[in-house]
């Protein structure tokens, strides 16, 4: 499933919410929907009025369409979820000293040319990892962390397979290029693959579709085309 990035900015001196997410035109879409909903090409992210009840709006909006992270909102503003959706672990704080590895990281990927999306997306999963492992200091990090991790809260916050390999590769990079410690990132596995089983047409529905061309020609052609198995 895809994921959603919520935090609360300063935007132009206004208190907004910043929805953070990789460019996926249904999400956009649906962004689009909210009231007051603006596109900030220098921040790069779609951003909305902060209201009490905007998490309890963006659960409606989304359900069904991403996971909605929003961790990163201060706990005493943090508002009640829909019922049906799960709650993430509580996170600790970032301390100034990972704040300023992480704005290092993304001045590297700046340099590097990466995408604006990933590296807004690849920051704000390195906040969310060094949250987790508070109070231990992200310099202290080890692969038997970044394990922890997945199974004490991707896994149980029903977190996607991309959200955790996004967030294997972002961890990657950041201890190659920016602390370069003797750690074995290589140890950091990613997940297998989601394999889904395809959608199996009823007898009804292939009879329709064999039936449906008005040039009688065509039908028989259908139904070698469905009996030799192409598709």
């Amino acid at each position: 499933m895809k994921n959603v990035i919520v935090e609360r900015v300063i935007h132009n001196g206004a208190k907004r919410i910043a929805l953070k997410f990789l460019y996926d035109t249904e999400l956009i879409a649906l962004v689009k929907e909210l009231p007051d909903a603006r596109w900030s090409g220098t921040k790069r992210y779609w951003h909305i009025s902060d209201k009490p009840d905007i998490v309890q709006e963006l659960f409606r909006l989304l359900k069904g369409k991403a996971f909605l992270d929003y961790s990163s909102l201060k706990p005493e503003k943090r508002e009640e979820p829909h019922p049906e959706v799960k709650v993430s672990a509580a996170l600790g704080e970032l301390s100034p000293g990972d704040i300023a590895k992480i704005e290092e990281f993304r001045k590297w990927m700046i340099h590097r040319r990466y995408s604006d999306s990933t590296i807004d997306i690849y920051a704000g999963m390195l906040g969310q990892f060094f949250r987790f492992i508070k109070p231990k200091k992200s310099s202290e990090i080890n692969s038997d962390d970044m394990v922890r991790y997945v199974t004490e809260y991707i896994i149980p916050s029903g977190l996607s397979y991309t959200f955790q390999n996004q967030t294997i590769s972002a961890a990657k990079l950041f201890f190659n290029h920016i602390y370069k410690m003797d750690l074995d990132v290589e140890t950091f596995k990613r997940p297998r693959r989601e394999h889904r089983l395809p959608n199996v047409l009823s007898k009804e529905e292939i009879k329709s579709i064999l039936q449906a061309p008005s040039n009688l020609k065509h039908r028989p052609m259908l139904s070698i085309i469905y009996a030799c198995g192409l598709r």
